[in-house]
């Protein structure tokens, strides 16, 4: 497994008082196994709990997307009652089940929330012309992406109360995609030269976290440890990584041409996605210790 490097000089130098210890830590073991929608033509993992449910979406046989949980061997497809289109994008740690996702009927999409057996409605910030929800802690606080005449922006949702992020170095787009218990959130962002940054917000803070030598960086998913899964470009193709422990290890599916990370879970597990064959998505899980 390729180390890509540790953390940047100025995030290094706050775990200085601790990095003898990690220099002795042994390298991480990663085991793949892909995961299956039985008759899928694709699939998209999106994340995993702390149970080791998995929720994506996938294509059917007539082409349209669905949602899924599954849940071992057992896969249930979860669809809207009012959409041609549903993805379940987020799933929350730990007890009682709570999805988050966004559909569509050939039109924008709006974002939902699905709870004991029931959807709700999340229609975003004022002037929102497009939403989808992403991620979902055990608190109940949400966050996802909408649209409005100004661009494209993340959203973080307490209650009934929006956050509106933009990351200040953004120009135009920022989408958010995870959140863990301790209410950080995972964001990319483009900058005016349309290259892809991830970031970490928290109380109003963005911390850029791009793995290094990238090309563009991609957070998708944040633990309650505070390891991040990503997907990422060079010069070549996609690739996954994990940042744990302040050391950013590169995640490839084998025999893939392009891979990415894309829920992560307090089990050490992982779910992404790859392309084996071009053009068509599969997904994968991969267990790290």
């Amino acid at each position: 497994m390729k180390i890509l490097k540790s953390l940047p000089r100025l995030v290094v130098t706050v775990l200085i008082a601790v990095s003898a210890a990690r220099a002795a830590d042994p390298p991480l073991h990663f085991t793949y196994k892909q995961i299956k929608v039985p008759g899928a033509l694709q699939t998209i993992a999106s994340q995993i709990n702390n149970a080791g449910v998995i929720v994506g979406t996938y294509q059917g046989k007539h082409k349209r997307f669905h949602g899924f949980v599954m849940n071992g061997n057992k896969v249930v497809t979860l669809d809207h009652p009012k959409a041609t289109t549903t993805s379940v994008a987020g799933i929350n740690p730990n007890g009682p089940m709570v999805l988050v996702g966004g559909y569509s009927n050939g039109g924008a999409s709006t974002g939902f929330i699905y709870r004991n057996g029931k959807f709700r409605d999340i229609h975003g910030p004022a002037g929102a012309l497009d939403v989808s929800a992403s991620g979902i802690n055990d608190k109940g606080q949400i966050v996802g992406t909408f649209q409005d005449a100004n661009g494209i922006h993340g959203f973080l949702l307490i209650g009934k109360t929006y956050t509106t992020l933009d990351e200040p170095e953004a120009s135009g787009f920022t989408t958010a995609t995870g959140i863990n218990d301790h209410g950080e959130v995972t964001v990319y962002w483009q900058d005016v030269n349309l290259v892809s940054h991830a970031s970490v917000y928290k109380g109003g803070i963005y911390t850029t976290v791009d793995v290094p030598n990238a090309t563009g960086s991609a957070a998708f998913d944040i633990d309650n440890g505070g390891d991040i899964v990503f997907g990422w470009t060079d010069t070549t193709s996609t690739h996954g990584a994990l940042l744990h422990n302040g050391t950013y290890y590169q995640l490839d599916f084998p025999g893939a041409q392009a891979s990415d990370a894309h829920g992560i879970n307090a089990r050490q597990t992982i779910i992404g996605n790859c392309q084996i064959t071009s053009g068509v998505n599969q997904s994968f899980k991969v267990t790290y210790k």
